[in-house]
């Protein structure tokens, strides 16, 4: 588990595993996660921003980020 920092000071986990890797069709020698480079570490990263799913765990981080701050997540209602 690697916890991104994001800029707006959210935290976000990342969880590596064998499971993970042979989702993503990556190879690592023995599919231990601690024998990823730092450029297939940060290809995993940015494919995972690129298909959307990083953009509700991050959302999910800020709101867990602003309860630790706040104790409870601020619910915005937009007028349409």
């Amino acid at each position: 588990m690697i916890t991104l920092l994001l800029i707006n000071g959210a935290r976000h986990p990342f969880k590596l595993d064998a499971k993970y890797l042979n989702k993503r069709n990556v190879e690592v020698q023995g599919n231990d996660p601690f024998n990823l480079s730092v450029y297939k570490l940060k290809e995993l990263i940015l494919r995972e921003w690129r298909e959307g799913s990083s953009r509700s765990m991050i959302k999910d981080a800020a709101e867990t980020n602003e309860i630790a701050q706040n104790g409870k997540p601020n619910r915005r209602v937009q007028a349409r």
